[in-house]
């Protein structure tokens, strides 16, 4: 099998001169001006508009003003290197954001309208230096001269490359962001300490209450990510607005980068002159509705003891407590009811089932012979394991969170085994009526790191699970349908897809478990996360109703 993807241009393809170091490119030009341009394609991708149109689009606008030569070296690379099954990749996420912090720690308070043809070329170079820096983490992926014989062989090339890019990536969608998070600020409004927890991160933004927090997110993004171009900057001049902005703004004096942009993603945001901001990432930005939002609450709380010796020294700490109470108990339910309600006879929380069965899934569905086991798994992906580069930590990761405790007592896949064992032993004969011997079982890990939306990770379940089974010897072994992992996001992206019927879970899980039984490898470990999203026609997938409705509420909106 060969990996052909991509073609991604770097200095190397276009100079036969040492590189430069980046200071010498940037620190004499206009770093206001330069950022705002690196931005303003950001701003484009994250509106999805990756077209190879756009693409060369890009790249002629920037050698416009240039040298007739320079313009016949960047023909000579494609037309060597851009066959009909590769994309051009000149414009992309990491390199712009590698850029983007590259002119931070450079950053002048030079003032200009524009750059001249040399700057032009300056910052043409130093993006194709950060190109570099993108081709070395993706490397093995654009490599198209090894071959992969085994689905092992392919998940050491693609699982290190996936995680290390994964979640800079991403595309953030808004409304499922602010649906969780309206869920989480109510739920934080009523319950002991995290009433007092979100009173002191409101203080730490300067809003009086949360639904103020939300508007103004999403009257910030509203209004300059639904125009066309996207916009970066951004002008505002309502004095609680920039209040609260301000508390989102970087400080270029006193930068310094760190792995995965981390500083940025904190602080995605700096400000130009006094109503002037620029926005260094729409991704970052949104993260901030929801993702971002406990490592802020973490920030504003952090060594202060609340009732009871509550302390949340780090994220593992605040995350346990939320975890059971609210991301289970609250988010996961309403999700399971909004997309199941009507599919299922019979639909059964973990709460609800007798609490003398020790084991027991966290949420129960059967479908006439059908029967649905779902574990939640609200569950981190470590940094040090995604930002390891090493198969073997990434696959012990993988296990730890999805199958083995690190005291070996059984989580996720390895949780359903036991529970499937216990139902076809009728431990769940007083709560449903049904043969459990002669059901279909649907093993079914619910997680809510999109981390996990990765290739490889069915994968990976997929065959412990297979190797659990056996180890078993479980008989009618044609009846245990593979396990797949899902998002909680995709559950909410598309509720209505399954509330009304046009995915029906048993159907696509088994068209799913067809799917990755190819030949072709690639095919073979690709997510249930990216099968679905190929389900839905460009342009067709709207927001769930229930989630407009919820984002009306909020903003006090009428109900469309």
């Amino acid at each position: 099998m060969n990996l052909n993807l991509q073609v991604v241009v770097s200095y190397s393809d276009i100079w036969d001169d040492e590189p430069p170091e980046f200071d010498e490119l940037l620190q004499d030009i206009p770093s206001k001006i330069s950022i705002q341009c690196i931005t303003h394609f950001l701003a484009q991708l994250h509106a999805v508009n990756q077209s190879q149109e756009y693409q060369f689009e890009i790249l002629n606008n920037w050698l416009k003003r240039q040298e007739t030569n320079l313009k016949k070296r960047f023909d000579n690379f494609l037309q060597k290197n851009l066959t009909n099954n590769r994309h051009f990749n000149f414009i992309n996420v990491y390199s712009c954001l590698h850029l983007t912090q590259q002119i931070i720690l450079n950053y002048n308070k030079k003032e200009a309208d524009s750059l001249t043809p040399e700057e032009e070329l300056k910052l043409l170079k130093a993006y194709l230096l950060s190109s570099h820096k993108w081709i070395e983490k993706t490397e093995s992926i654009t490599n198209v001269e090894r071959k992969y014989e085994t689905e092992e062989e392919l998940l050491e090339l693609i699982l290190p490359t996936q995680l290390s890019l994964f979640d800079i990536i991403k595309f953030e969608n808004f409304p499922i962001q602010t649906y969780k998070s309206i869920y989480f600020f109510e739920f934080a409004e009523r319950e002991e300490p995290y009433n007092k927890c979100l009173e002191l991160f409101l203080e730490s933004r300067n809003v009086d209450n949360w639904q103020n927090y939300l508007k103004e997110i999403l009257s910030i993004y509203i209004s300059s990510v639904n125009k066309e171009p996207k916009k970066s900057v951004i002008k505002i001049t309502n004095p609680g607005v920039k209040k609260f902005i301000d508390t989102l703004c970087l400080d270029p004096t006193v930068y310094k980068p760190v792995e995965d942009f981390i500083k940025i993603r904190e602080k995605p945001v700096i400000r130009l002159e006094e109503n002037e901001y620029l926005i260094l990432s729409w991704n970052f930005f949104v993260d901030k509705i929801f993702n971002g939002i406990l490592f802020d609450i973490l920030n504003a709380v952090k060594g202060i003891e609340f009732e009871k010796n509550q302390v949340f020294n780090t994220i593992g700490d605040l995350k346990s407590g939320l975890s059971n109470d609210f991301s289970e108990k609250v988010l996961f339910n309403q999700v399971m009811e909004l997309c199941f309600e009507k599919f299922s006879s019979v639909q059964i929380k973990e709460s609800e089932i007798p609490k003398r069965l020790t084991s027991k899934p966290d949420y129960y569905i059967r479908k006439k012979s059908k029967i649905f086991l779902f574990e939640f798994k609200d569950a981190f992906f470590s940094s040090e394991a995604k930002n390891s580069q090493d198969y073997n930590k990434i696959k012990e990761e993988i296990y730890r969170k999805l199958v083995w405790d690190d005291k070996k007592a059984p989580k996720g896949i390895s949780k359903l085994v036991d529970n499937i064992v216990r139902i076809r032993n009728n431990d769940f004969a007083e709560i449903d009526n049904t043969n459990f011997s002669k059901s279909k079982y649907y093993p079914i890990i619910v997680l809510t790191d999109y981390t996990f939306d990765i290739y490889g990770v069915n994968s990976i379940i997929r065959r412990e699970f297979s190797k659990q089974i056996e180890e078993r010897n479980l008989d009618n072994k044609h009846l245990l349908k593979n396990p797949v992992v899902i998002g909680l996001d995709d559950l909410i992206k598309y509720q209505d897809h399954f509330r009304k019927g046009y995915f029906r879970l048993n159907s696509i899980i088994d068209e799913y478990n067809n799917f990755v039984t190819s030949e072709d490898l690639l095919k073979s470990i690709s997510s249930f996360h990216e099968y679905l999203g190929g389900k839905i026609k460009k342009g067709e997938l709207k927001p769930p109703k229930e989630i407009l409705r919820q984002i009306f509420r909020v903003l006090d909106l009428p109900v469309a």
